[in-house]
This record gives C-alpha cells, structure tokens and sequence, in this order.
C-alpha cells in the first residue's frame, strides 16, 4: 500500500512539474520555473543609426544564449513588420533596398522558455549619384562603372511586338555587383514591323498574300565581360508578335501566343514551341524568337518575342486563324540580387535605366 501511495504522489508531482513548464509556453519578457529566457540580441550589422549603407545590405547579428530560433522584423517605419519567423540563422536578405531611405529591425530571440524581445534598430541607405537611361538606337551601347562604385540598380525592360494584337515586353530589376572602371554591353531592344523582328533577338512573323504576322519585340539586356549571349547578366525578354490573333506577354518565363496554334512562351531552360498549324512556326532559342509560320493559302503567323530564350512562332493559317507569337523569357545571373520581374510591362521600344 504504501509503495501505491508514492507512486501516485511521485505521478502527481511530475504532473505538476511538466504544467508549469509548458503549459504556459512563457511569455515575452518572462522566464519560466522550468528554464531561462534567451539574451537579447547584440552585435547589429548594419550598426544602429549608422547612414550610407549599400542597398544590398543583408542584416546580421550575434548569437546569443540559449536560444533555439528569431523572428526578424523589417520596414520603413518604427516598429517594424514581421518578415521572418523561427528562423534559425543570424542573418536576414531583405533584397534591393531604397535609395536614401531609413529603415527600421528588430530580432526577437525564442526558445521553450519564451521570447525575448530585442531593441528596434535602424540605418539609412546611401543616397543616389547618378543614374543613366538608354534607350532603343539599334546597337550596342556601353557604359564605364564611375571610381567608388560597386553596386548598382538596373530597371531592364524588353521592346513589344509588332502587330495589331501584339504583346508587351516584361521588365526586369535588380541590384548588380560591378567594380570600378568595368565595362558594361547595353543592348536595348526595338519593336521591329510586319514582318521584321525586332532588333536584339526579335523573331520575323510569317508571310502568306492574305497578310503578313507581326515581328516579336526585340529583348533588352546587360553583358560583362564580353559581347556574346552567354556574357549576359540581365534580360528583360520582348513580347510576341501578333498574327490574326494575340502574341504573347514578355516575362520572367513568357506567355503563350493566342490562337489554334500559338507559339509557346519561353523559358529558363528552353525557347517556345512553334506552333504546329497548317503552316508551322518555328522554335525560340537562345536569345531569339522564332519565325512565324508561312502559309500561301491565307497569312502568316507572329514572330516570337526575344529574351534570355525566345518565344515559338506562331503558325500561319487562313487569314482569320493566324496564330500570335509567344514572350520572350528574362533572367537575373551571375553577381545579381533581389532580382523582381513584371510581366507585359513595356510597351514601344525597350529601355534600360541604370542607378549608382
């Protein structure tokens, strides 16, 4: 009997001892009997007030004790926004910041024990020097990277097609490292006609004696390092050129042309599909458009957009039927961050804006 009695008294107390440390969870600011909250977080990075900060800064802090996750909070104004919850490690990307602008953090450090809130910190982003805009000549442009320079932000936008019903090009941006004195490829798509692609990538529509299909937008892109496709770090692709019916929308991976048999829209791996009518466009491949289809019993389709791969052609067909072509698609390579892509954006020739 006796053995029976400490063991229910052994039974409740344990009972009572697990409620007391997790029924309640802790709170923010407050320990439990069962363990101790986290420290508070130091070590800011950026330090707390300081100014001139690049806009590719990433938050850091140091480790603190005991804690098990944090929760980051973010923005413009005090306090801050939750951006990041239990997250395990001590940094932070918050993408492409703005230029001279203050922003507000704070990291919260957790454990079972509960929370401890940290202080709000804040720093202000370096404020612009210049900025360049290039528009559509139909050849290369360069641009020499100032002393003191070694980030930048480039708002890149893809040239529409050709056509009626022709689509628009998509818009790239994104924070690109450079260095001092480097040398940058700017290339900035045109809209082409009827049915000549556009300049830089843009495909030809097709041809038939009930109409010719549209011209696919020419892509807008950056190179370093040197001229060739493979040399380029950011592409904002060209939208397709129209036939009867609509080419499709530039983007980060294009859209379809419209019709019975529209070419397909690029992507990150591969260019559109033509399409496969009565007279067959043909396929977009790396950085070009594919031609529209001929058909000699109606019209041609539209030439796909450019890009970092083009768009399909889309097919000729009797002249009510002929196919649009498809979007171009963009990309963000080597030594960018934060790139952010809208798709059917540009409409006209396409353009390229450089700040530092």
């Amino acid at each position: 009997m006796k053995k029976y009695v400490y063991y229910v008294i052994a039974v409740l107390f344990l009972v009572a001892f697990v409620t007391s440390c997790g029924g309640g969870g802790g709170s923010s600011g407050s320990s439990s009997d069962c363990g101790s909250l986290p420290a508070q977080v130091t070590s800011p990075n950026p330090a707390n007030t300081v100014t001139n900060i690049p806009i590719s800064q990433q938050l850091s802090w140091a480790s603190t004790i005991d804690p098990t996750s944090y929760d980051v909070y973010f923005g413009t104004s005090s306090p801050p926004s939750l951006v990041s919850s239990n997250q395990a490690g001590t940094s932070y990307d918050p993408g492409p910041l703005s230029y001279n602008t203050t922003y507000y953090w704070r990291i919260n450090s957790k454990n079972s024990a509960g929370t401890t809130s940290g202080l709000v910190w804040s720093f202000r982003t370096v404020v612009s020097i210049g900025s360049n805009t290039y528009n559509y000549t139909g050849g290369q442009q360069t641009w020499t990277v100032p002393n003191g320079i070694y980030s930048i932000t480039v708002d890149c936008r893809g040239a529409k097609g050709s056509g009626g019903n022709s689509n628009n090009g998509a818009r790239a941006q994104t924070t690109l490292s450079v260095t001092p004195g480097q040398t940058l490829y700017i290339y900035v798509g045109g809209v082409g006609g009827v049915p000549t692609g556009g300049w830089n990538g843009g495909g030809n529509g097709g041809n038939g004696p009930s109409g010719d299909g549209g011209g696919g937008g020419g892509g807008s892109d950056i190179r370093s390092g040197g001229t060739a496709l493979g040399n380029r770090v950011v592409v904002a692709s060209g939208g397709g050129g129209a036939g009867m019916w609509d080419g499709g929308a530039g983007g980060q991976n294009g859209s379809a042309g419209v019709g019975n048999y529209p070419g397909g829209g690029g992507t990150q791996s591969a260019g559109g599909a033509g399409g496969s009518g009565p007279g067959p466009g043909t396929v977009g491949v790396l950085g070009t458009g594919g031609t529209g289809g001929n058909y000699i019993y109606g019209g041609g389709g539209g030439g796909g957009g450019g890009g970092y791969y083009g768009g399909g052609g889309g097919d000729g067909n009797a002249i009510d039927s002929r196919s649009g072509g498809g979007g171009g698609s963009s990309y963000a390579g080597t030594g960018t961050s934060g790139p952010t892509y809208t798709t059917g954006y540009q409409s006209g020739n396409g353009q390229i804006i450089i700040t530092y």
